[in-house]
């Protein structure tokens, strides 16, 4: 199990919080007073933030075609066919958390954007722990993350997730719809390769989800908008 400080993610989680909120934020009215209210969520938000993850690597993987055999559990996706599957070495199964944070109005301005922070932070927090991971092994190159609702994976493998990832240590558990609790929470696979991988096709060609959801998905708005350099300038200080 690793921590991540909240310091550590701020940098990243004012970029994310600018690529999602950035749409909604063209050409309206009252800025100002907007601009406010985006302040008032980030301070609600900030104080709860406690960014955990917990992994394990395995070494007894088995990937033939699309389906990858992980500690006896088994996950299908069809990217896995387009991997080099010769060169495979392990997986790691992890389970992260950016909190629990208190409920929200759905009609709230403030707890709308307090809702995109805890994501933003969510989301920091995962490019981090992609970083702990390069260090993790020797010689070993880093997949795409995979994961229920990523590159057509089903959303039932996030039990199997959390069973092999550990979540209880960090207080995150499956419910009967398959999904993480506390809310802002995520979960999946990274496989290790000795050669380096080949660029994949992206999940929006794999995506099951629903269109109306697009853009709060950080993969679109990248598709749509263009990646954003971490050192540029950010709208929402």
């Amino acid at each position: 199990m690793i921590r991540i400080s909240r310091e550590s993610c701020e940098k990243a989680a004012r970029r994310i919080f600018d690529k999602i909120a950035g749409p909604f934020m063209t050409d309206i009215p009252c800025k100002d007073e907007m601009m406010d209210r985006i302040a008032a969520a980030y301070e609600k938000t900030a104080d709860a933030v406690d960014v955990k993850f917990v992994y394990s690597f395995f070494t007894d993987v088995i990937l033939k075609k699309n389906d990858l055999l992980v500690g006896n559990r088994e996950f299908h996706c069809p990217v896995f066919g387009e991997m080099d599957q010769n060169h495979i070495r392990g997986a790691w199964v992890y389970t992260g958390t950016a909190g629990k944070f208190p409920a929200h109005k759905a009609m709230a301005t403030e707890d709308f954007f307090a809702d995109i922070w805890e994501t933003a932070f969510l989301c920091a927090g995962r490019e981090r722990f992609e970083e702990h991971l390069r260090s993790d092994r020797e010689q070993c190159y880093i997949s795409e993350g995979f994961g229920p609702g990523f590159f057509a994976m089903e959303e039932e493998r996030m039990d199997d997730i959390a069973v092999l990832s550990g979540s209880e240590a960090i207080g995150v558990r499956v419910n009967d719809k398959h999904v993480l609790i506390p809310p802002k929470s995520c979960g999946g696979i990274y496989l290790c390769s000795a050669r380096p991988f080949t660029e994949m096709k992206g999940p929006c060609g794999y995506c099951k989800g629903a269109v109306d959801n697009c853009n709060m998905c950080l993969w679109h708005i990248d598709d749509m908008y263009g990646q954003r350099e971490e050192d540029e300038e950010m709208r929402f200080e």
